[in-house]
């Protein structure tokens, strides 16, 4: 109380010094904002472009003086998509339909038993449309530092969002991978083997696609109470593990993998490729999910193939750990990999 008490005398007095030197930052966009102008800011600050089959989500938040210490995580519907710090920006590709757009406040030491109570904004609904870019700007409210969140359009964001940096990097746009605490865990694909084909089908399998919406992390560790333990790492691309695990397990299965040579086209696309905890006071269950979506060129067919895997743990689940759901999950995955019928009826040549 004292806190916010103290924030508010601060911003009365530094509103009433500047009142009558109000600027405005729209001017340089005074003018119509082009589609391509748009899209270009966009891709610069985001690093993801709008796209005509999809809706391109942007949520930015300018930088704060006096509330900018809480960070706040952007859900939609149950899914976390990030996480944003005074002065960030991020963008979400989503797929067109309803969605629902909530704020949390991240627990931190100063603020953990308000952040879990009351700290929190939404939801907000919305109509996602393909080709349509949808803004929200996030600020922190006066009272307590309390998430707020409304939609604007691009003339109101466009000026705004061009002065923030993408959530993950450091405030000189350099790219900061594992810049926040975390553990890296060794991706090992599983072992085992699989009945041999009488006659082996001959694949060309090209590096696998990485449509994930986060390729920075694979999970998150979290306390009890929602706590973050920090972020989880791969030591490695982790499409490049997936396809690799396809094309051995396949291998193995009896199928010729050609390079060079005719044959069919396996595509691989990484979907998602996600590890987080479920926390109680007593224990952390330690749950995987992987999803890919494979799809045989020359007019065949796609499929999508989904795992999850859970291992419970009494101490505070470490990379060991991690990696052991990855293999229960990847094994699982490429058991049904393999018995796709589609990949049955691949004769040779």
């Amino acid at each position: 109380m004292i806190r916010s008490l103290v924030r508010g005398i601060l911003f009365a007095s530094l509103a009433a010094g500047l009142a009558g030197c109000a600027g405005t930052d729209t001017a340089s966009f005074a003018g119509p904002v082009t589609a391509e102008t748009e899209a270009e800011i966009i891709e610069r600050v985001t690093g993801t472009a709008p796209r005509t089959d999809a809706a391109l989500l942007v949520f930015y938040r300018p930088m704060e003086v006096w509330t900018g210490d809480n960070d706040y995580s952007v859900w939609i519907g149950e899914r976390r998509i990030g996480v944003l710090p005074t002065g960030t920006s991020l963008a979400h590709v989503a797929e067109p339909g309803p969605l629902s757009i909530r704020l949390k406040t991240v627990p931190n030491l100063l603020n953990l038993g308000l952040g879990l109570l009351v700290m929190r904004a939404g939801p907000v609904d919305v109509m996602a449309e393909a080709g349509n870019t949808l803004y929200f700007e996030v600020a922190a409210g006066m009272m307590m530092g309390e998430p707020t969140i409304r939609r604007v359009d691009a003339r109101q964001a466009l000026p705004q969002l061009s002065q923030t940096r993408l959530a993950g990097l450091t405030p000189d746009g350099s790219a900061a991978p594992r810049r926040e605490p975390g553990i890296v865990v060794v991706l090992v694909p599983p072992q085992g083997t699989l009945p041999r084909r009488a006659e082996p089908g001959r694949l060309v399998i090209p590096e696998a696609v990485d449509a994930r919406d986060d390729t920075g992390r694979i999970g998150e560790r979290f306390a009890a109470f929602g706590v973050s333990m920090g972020n989880v790492y791969a030591d490695r691309s982790v499409a490049g593990f997936v396809r690799d695990a396809i094309e051995a397990r396949l291998a193995g299965a009896g199928f010729e993998l050609a390079e060079g040579t005719p044959g069919r086209v396996l595509g691989i696309t990484l979907e998602r490729f996600w590890f987080d905890t479920d926390t109680t006071p007593l224990y952390w269950d330690v749950n995987g999910e992987i999803a890919v979506r494979l799809e045989l060129g020359g007019g065949g067919p796609s499929a999508g193939f989904t795992c999850r895997a859970t291992e419970r743990a009494y101490l505070a689940p470490d990379a060991a750990l991690f990696g052991r759901v990855v293999q229960a999950c990847m094994a699982a995955l490429l058991g049904d990999v393999a018995g796709w019928d589609a990949l049955g009826a691949i004769g040779e040549g």
